[in-house]
């Protein structure tokens, strides 16, 4: 079902750029004057995480090919607290870190209508660990808290939802399915971030 999902957004994606092309070519004097445009974006997005919600926000840098494909890097870190099953040998409970970043290619389809789509697919390396501590309290040392970590790959295709708020500002949100590799950490099952996402962003930029 997984795989069928990624297939069928696959084919979606292509089948719906060709039309577009097609329709550009039908002129007298050949196609639309090509452009190259950019934008950066605040992300938010949730995932489920040991059977918790895991909040990630985030930022991205994209160009924009000719108003119809945004290809950009983009990066997360999880910065609310979701609880390992994991318990040390003085009974303390642990919790995951994790962050994500790499390549988004994202197809646009209706840009210039002020509700439009995308079929975005991210594609990159992320790292989880099991700590005593966050990373953001005082106390946290890296080689004393850290139970174990494991880097692995991932993909992530979706659907998105996008408004044109201004001229140089549109806010976008929707839903994706996360493919990992197998995530080894301790007390913790072999995919435990494979699963649907929901996201939500603001993008401000030339477009």
């Amino acid at each position: 079902m997984k795989q069928l999902l990624i297939i069928a957004i696959l084919f979606l994606s292509i089948g719906i750029t060709a039309q577009d092309l097609v329709n550009e070519q039908q002129t007298l004097f050949g196609s639309r004057k090509k452009s190259i445009r950019a934008y950066i974006a605040l992300n938010h997005k949730a995932i489920t995480l040991n059977n918790q919600i895991g909040l990630l926000a985030g930022g991205e840098l994209s160009l924009v090919f000719n108003h119809k494909l945004n290809v950009g890097l983009f990066g997360y870190g999880m910065y609310n607290d979701v609880q390992s099953d994991y318990i040390d040998n003085y009974n303390y409970s642990y919790f995951f870190e994790y962050g994500a970043g790499g390549l988004k290619l994202e197809p646009v389809f209706l840009s210039n209508s002020v509700i439009h789509f995308t079929l975005p697919i991210e594609m990159g390396i992320g790292a989880a660990s099991i700590n005593r501590y966050r990373f953001y309290q005082d106390d946290f040392d890296w080689d004393a808290n850290t139970a174990n970590y494991d880097v692995f790959g991932f993909i992530e295709p979706g659907v998105k939802a996008e408004v044109n708020l201004f001229k140089n500002l549109r806010f976008a949100g929707g839903i994706g399915y996360q493919f990992t590799d197998v995530i080894n950490l301790a007390n913790t099952e072999s995919y435990p971030l494979n699963g649907w996402t929901i996201n939500a962003g603001l993008k401000l930029g030339w477009f």
